[in-house]
């Protein structure tokens, strides 16, 4: 489980538990995208092979959505609401947390 802060965007690392992740009912309508977390022990915004930052759709909470197949190599992520250049900062404080 990890928290985005209320007017934040970007969660605190969240380990990866299987390929789904739910957000809290009240998720600020929004894109959602990634940090993974490399050797190094840093975060770094995720992109395809084609240079396109990885995404799921918009969506409003309370939902389950597949991870995508990207994230799947980590053991932890950051999730993101919005894309690296347009942040979405939610409106409250929202859990995440990812599921078998």
């Amino acid at each position: 489980m990890a928290t985005i802060a209320n007017g934040q965007s970007l969660s605190d690392e969240l380990p990866i538990k299987g390929g789904f992740i739910i957000t809290v009912d009240g998720w600020t309508a929004a894109v959602m995208t990634f940090q993974v977390q490399g050797a190094d022990g840093t975060y770094r915004d995720l992109y395809d092979e084609f240079g396109t930052e990885v995404q799921v759709a918009t969506f409003t909470g309370g939902q389950a959505v597949a991870l995508p197949v990207n994230v799947l190599g980590s053991t932890s992520i950051k999730v993101r609401s919005g894309t690296t250049g347009a942040p979405v900062n939610q409106g409250g404080a929202r859990t995440v947390l990812t599921v078998r």
